[in-house]
């Protein structure tokens, strides 16, 4: 055999290998502002036994956030509702799975029932997200558990969807409105996010801090970055070398293809 060839051959893959170890690992989990804004805000409402609604657009770090307070504190349950839960019943039956509740064969009210004997007692925290996909009696439904049992709970959704309907609807949930402790929004993302997930990422450079902003500025904000920077990290990884404006953009515009996004980066 051609023994150069191969000694060669092994040079490269080990030199690129080298290359990649040196570079570093995406981030899992970042934490922005908004994480220990929201962080905080899951703590006081525990505390407080209230009842406290997130709204906001689609990638600013909901449901990232939520997941990862509820893998990190006991007594916490994350339910994530969607067309198919839309009912009081098959709502109640997602909250009973979260609580290892046995509901074989239970109708509303002993799931009802079988819940607030769950919950009482655990000064926990019950997170429900997507619950715009809630009618007024799933929405009236939890505030009954909520309201039984003192638990705190957040309702997390969109702008448009929760509390849909107009001037009958919040006549409907007027007891549910009496119990809120606060609304809070999150209409974009903020730069201080963006600029922590650059760190996290280890960038640092004008022009890729910049293209970074003006995607978090799209639809689906943080959660389009994100993606976008680990289809680049591949790329940059392959090439064995750090992540730039040009792996970013390139990133963008191979995996989201609307043409209105792509002429804005």
């Amino acid at each position: 055999g051609d023994n150069a060839a191969v000694a060669a051959s092994l040079r490269s893959w080990y030199e690129n290998w080298n290359k990649q170890s040196a570079l570093p690992e995406p981030p899992q989990f970042v934490e922005t502002q908004t994480v220990q804004e929201l962080r905080a805000l899951f703590q006081a409402v525990r505390l407080m036994g209230c009842i406290n609604v997130i709204v906001g657009v689609p990638g600013v770090g909901k449901t990232a956030t939520a997941r990862n307070y509820c893998q990190e504190q006991p007594n916490t349950w994350m339910i994530t509702l969607s067309p198919a839960h839309s009912s009081v019943t098959e709502c109640l039956l997602e909250l009973a799975d979260a609580l290892g509740i046995d509901y074989t064969r239970a109708n509303k009210g002993a799931l009802s029932r079988a819940i607030r004997r769950r919950l009482m007692g655990t000064r926990g925290l019950v997170i429900v997200d997507e619950a715009d996909h809630l009618g007024i009696d799933g929405l009236e439904q939890l505030r009954a558990i909520q309201d039984a049992t003192g638990i705190g709970m957040v309702l997390i959704g969109n702008p448009r969807g929760l509390f849909k309907g107009g001037r009958r609807a919040f006549d409907d949930l007027s007891r549910l409105f009496s119990r809120l402790a606060r609304t809070k929004q999150l209409r974009k993302a903020k730069k201080a996010d963006v600029l922590a997930i650059a760190r996290a990422w280890g960038i640092s450079g004008e022009a890729e801090l910049a293209v970074m902003q003006a995607i978090a500025e799209k639809p689906g904000a943080l959660r389009v970055l994100t993606h976008t920077l680990n289809q680049a990290w591949l790329t940059a990884s392959g090439e064995g070398a750090a992540l730039t404006e040009k792996h970013i953009n390139a990133a963008f515009k191979e995996v989201y293809t609307n043409p209105e996004l792509l002429s804005q980066v």
